[in-house]
Parts: C-alpha cells; sequence; structure tokens
C-alpha cells in the first residue's frame, strides 16, 4: 500500500490551515479527554443544534389548545430553564414527545441537552426574554445530571411597579418591556 503525502504552502490556501488547526483541536479533545463546556442559551442560535447545552429545569407545564365547545387539545410541555449564566430560555417539548420526557422531568434539576431544534419565540406568547425557544426533536437526546451544580441558580424574577404595566399597557407584545 502506498501513501501519497501533499504538502501545500499554507499561504497560498489560508483555509488549509484553518481546516488542519480545526482537525489538531478536534484529535487534542479527543486524546486528552477533555470536554468542552456546555453552550450557553445566548450563543444558540436558530435551526439544529448538536451541542451540549446545561440547564436547570425551574417550571414544566402542558400547554393545550382551548377548541371552542370541544376539548382541549395537547400540544406538548412548555419548560422555562436557566442556564449558569442565569440566562432564561424557554424549552418546547412536542405531544408526540410527551410520554418519553414527562416522566423524567423534576423541577428544580439540572440537565444536559443535546441535538436540539432552536426556533424563533411567538411574538404574543413566551415566558422568557431569550427570543429563542429550544425544541426537543426526535434525536435529542436530554439527560437528568445527578449532582447538584451550585453555580445555575434556582430561581430568578423581576418585580415591576403597576406604573410599568400601565404605560405599555395598549402596546401589542409583552407588558414588561425590555430592561
Amino acid at each position: 500500500m502506498y501513501r501519497l503525502f501533499i504538502h501545500l504552502s499554507t499561504s497560498l490556501f489560508p483555509q488549509i490551515e484553518k481546516i488542519h488547526t480545526f482537525i489538531m483541536a478536534k484529535q487534542t479533545v479527543i486524546l486528552t479527554g477533555e470536554a468542552s463546556s456546555p453552550l450557553l442559551f445566548r450563543h444558540v442560535s436558530p435551526g439544529p443544534g448538536d451541542s451540549t447545552m446545561q440547564f436547570r429545569l425551574l417550571h414544566h407545564w402542558e400547554a393545550h389548545k382551548n377548541v371552542k365547545g370541544g376539548p382541549d387539545i395537547l400540544l406538548g410541555i412548555e419548560m422555562l430553564m436557566i442556564d449558569e449564566e442565569g440566562t432564561l430560555a424557554q424549552g418546547f417539548i412536542d405531544q408526540n414527545r410527551c410520554n418519553q420526557y414527562e416522566k423524567n422531568l423534576e423541577r428544580g434539576s439540572i440537565y444536559t441537552l443535546t441535538n436540539f431544534y432552536a426556533s424563533n419565540s411567538k411574538v404574543m406568547y413566551h415566558v422568557a426574554d431569550q427570543k429563542l425557544v429550544i425544541c426537543i426533536s426526535h434525536a435529542s437526546v436530554l439527560k437528568k445530571v445527578e449532582e447538584n451544580i451550585e453555580g445555575i441558580l434556582t430561581e430568578r424574577f423581576r418585580i415591576h411597579s403597576f406604573s410599568d404595566f400601565e404605560a405599555s399597557y395598549d402596546l401589542r407584545g409583552d407588558l414588561h418591556g425590555k430592561d
């Protein structure tokens, strides 16, 4: 078996140097066993994500669609999550995956999530300042972390005065406004 080695000048092909650096970085992580830090909510971008994020589940509830004169339709499970920076994000598990995940959801527990989908939050309904909703997809892996991580807050809220709400009651969108 013969191997052919081609040496290309990185000054002529700068993209090759970037690829080589990326490959070497990947190999270093694999060889040393170092894990990368979890993805923070502020770094999430719309679309599929294969990074691992870590968060505390603050609250979860069933989301229903009210049908006039008929039974409520279960849409899924809404979640309120917080990461190690104290950033709140909304999560969603659709109705097809509720049975798979609902029994393992525990308020106050810490989870890791890999392979998720981030979509824009609804303008008229969102529970966190984050503009994206973290959705659990068919390829997602949600695992409960057994040890408690003190760096992730257990709650976060703001108190607004009545005048804050009164000033924006007739505006379309959020009543609480932006800080």
